[in-house]
Order: C-alpha cells, then structure tokens, then sequence
C-alpha cells in the first residue's frame, strides 16, 4: 500500500498509509492537516486512479511542485519529492527492503592489479 512521508521544517517527520483519496493543507476540512503557515486550507490533494496515484493543486496561493517543477496535476511514481509550502512528502508506492549491511573487503594492493603469478610461482610484470 503506498505511503505518504510529510516532513515539516518545524516538525517531526510523519507517515500515513494511501488507501484512499487524501487532501493536504492547513484547515481544518483537510484529510491530512499540516501545520505550515504557507499551505493553503486545502493546497492539494493525492488520490487514486486506475493502478497509479496523482497529485493536483487545489489552486493553491504557493503552488505544488513535484521534484522541483510546478505542477497543476501529475501522475506520481515511486520516490516523488512533493513540495508544499515549507513542507516536503515523499511518495512511496513499494515498500523497501532493509538494506543489508555493507562489508568492507580488502583493499587490493597495487601488485595484485599490475601482475600475475607464472607457474613456477615468480611474478610476471603486466604491460
């Protein structure tokens, strides 16, 4: 199910699930109510269509912007920066995986990369 992440610049950084048409803004009459003097009541709104989801501005006073560029109404896709205001909500339409933890592996030594072993085990200098 996909996910809005909402970061505030004053507040703490918040989740909430999609399963249904959401509209963002100041007032009290939006769904998901964010606490930014430079949102309109009702800025925007994120909503479903046939297998994707979209944005549209609500003709808002600051305007929306998806991944810096202004936008009326725009299909998003996974990772879209939506930017409202002095607020910031990722789209996320997949769920992550944890990330495994990177192993460092030996640095290569300078011989390893310029030569080779012969058979008789003596090293032979690469051109």
């Amino acid at each position: 199910m996909p996910r809005l992440v909402i970061r505030t610049m004053d507040g703490p950084r918040s989740e909430h699930e999609l399963d249904q048409e959401v509209v963002l803004g100041r007032g009290v009459q939006s769904s998901l109510q964010i606490d930014d003097t430079k949102l309109s009541r009702r800025h925007a709104r994120i909503a479903p269509d046939v297998g994707s989801w979209f944005v549209e501005d609500l003709g808002s006073s600051n305007g929306t912007y998806v991944n810096g560029e202004p936008c009326k109404k725009l299909t998003l896709a996974h990772g879209d920066k939506i930017a409202i205001g002095h607020t910031v909500v990722l789209f996320k339409a997949r769920i992550e995986p944890e990330r495994a933890p990177i192993q460092t592996a030996r640095r290569p030594r300078r011989d390893d990369l310029h030569s080779t072993r012969r058979a008789s085990g003596r090293r032979r200098r690469r051109m």
